[in-house]
């Protein structure tokens, strides 16, 4: 069972949609539940989004944030950029306020953070040591290089998230304070406890609650637009979006190509053929759309695409509001982060144990693997490899059980149609 993630029981139906759904397969079948495996699973939120029953349980730390704001201590939220798509918002002030009728001594947007993350990154591509690049902006991300895709890891950026580069600003300024991280993210749960610096992380879907209990209507709070009136645009508040992280930059770095991807698919196929680039810029989010469709987004109409182009009016309304340059002064504050090897415990099958496997369901030669998915696994060997580790049961093979169905079934005219005279 996960510490921040899992299903609800008596709610899964056997589709194995959110297997399919998962990139790294992360999900066991015991008793027709779904459960996550810890281990393996990168809290992507695939499978969540994928669950035709809503199956999800997102762990909330609602209940230790509530105590912590009634407590005496200085609680500071780091509001992730996404905020503007969830809650239809054009001025963060709105935000602040609302936050401090919850109890919140302070809230700042994470994007403060994602500006000083920008600036590592320009530092290290002028190096020109790099021959690609990959940002390390999303938790999900690093980890499934780290445990997926050790080949990848060289081209890792070695800088911190903007959750946690954020966390090092606030307490460089505020040491006494805590921190609370906001987002639609389900891995910033984990990726603050790794790093000792976030007190607790609320997602979105937390923080309405919060505003429902306290009857605090976001609508009903004027914009009072306490952001500052001058110096320069936070380019890195585009982060949440595709293109975001290097629309951030105020000038590209020369030298590289400079590419966007997102969604499990797409980073998949960046990561298995990432030695066969050369120069490139990789910013990877494993979300579709990125941060604005993380999977404790808030659902409103439009979807990504409304969200992404409201994201991209506050960040135009910003530079058209403050015209000053761009601040490019060193940063006074390390960034660095490491990214090492990570490795389950799933065990690794042989030839021999696979074929075993397979032919137990009949698959006596390489035509006898349909490959179909229906069981939740892309191909045969996939499935068996499941078996083998114990996260798959065999029988759940469509086309076996078809074959074995049509074996059993009696003959028209051999049914027991009750006592005959």
């Amino acid at each position: 069972m996960s510490k921040f993630l899992e299903f609800r029981n008596a709610r899964c139906k056997d589709c194995y949609k959110c297997l399919r759904e998962c990139p790294v397969k992360a999900i066991d079948f015991k008793g027709h539940q779904a459960e996550i495996i810890e281990d393996r699973c990168i809290l992507c939120g695939h499978c969540t989004l994928a669950c035709p029953q809503n199956a999800k349980v997102v762990h909330s730390e609602l209940e230790e944030v509530k105590q912590m704001l009634a407590g005496p201590d200085k609680v500071i939220a780091s509001v992730a950029p996404s905020f503007i798509s969830s809650f239809g918002l054009t001025d963060f002030g709105v935000m602040k306020l609302a936050l401090a009728k919850l109890g919140f001594a302070d809230a700042e947007e994470t994007a403060v953070g994602a500006q000083a993350v920008t600036k590592e990154y320009a530092r290290l591509l002028k190096t020109g040591e790099f021959t690609n690049f990959i940002t390390s902006a999303c938790p999900a991300a690093c980890r499934m290089i780290q445990e997926y895709y050790p080949k990848a890891l060289k081209y890792l950026a070695p800088v911190d998230s903007p959750m946690v580069a954020h966390a090092k600003i606030i307490k460089k300024q505020h040491p006494e304070a805590r921190i609370v991280f906001i987002g639609p993210c389900i891995a910033k749960k984990r990726e603050a406890e790794e790093c000792h610096l976030i007190d607790h992380v609320l997602t979105f879907e937390d923080v309405v609650k919060l505003f429902d209990e306290k009857n605090i209507k976001l609508d009903e709070i004027t914009n009072l637009s306490l952001n500052k009136k001058n110096g320069s645009p936070n380019l890195a508040k585009e982060y949440p979006i595709p293109q975001g992280i290097i629309n951030s930059f105020p000038v590209l770095p020369e030298g590289y190509e400079y590419i966007a991807v997102d969604g499990p698919k797409k980073c998949v196929e960046a990561l298995e053929n990432i030695e066969h680039l050369d120069h490139v810029v990789m910013e990877i989010n494993l979300c579709v759309d990125a941060c604005v469709n993380g999977p404790c987004s808030l659902v409103k109409e439009g979807g990504s695409i409304k969200a992404t182009a409201d994201v991209r009016k506050y960040v135009s309304r910003e530079k058209q509001a403050l015209t000053g340059p761009q601040d490019d002064s060193p940063l006074d504050l390390s960034l660095a982060a490491a990214h090492p090897r990570l490795r389950s415990h799933s065990l690794a099958a042989s030839e021999r144990d696979i074929e075993a496997i397979l032919h137990q369901t009949g698959k006596m030669k390489p035509e006898d693997e349909l490959n179909c998915g229906s069981c939740g696994y892309a191909t045969c060997r996939e499935k068996a490899w499941a078996v083998y580790n114990g996260y798959a049961d065999i029988e759940i093979c469509l086309p076996y059980m078809r074959q074995r169905a049509r074996y059993h079934r009696p003959r028209l005219g051999t049914q027991h149609s009750g006592n005959q005279q």
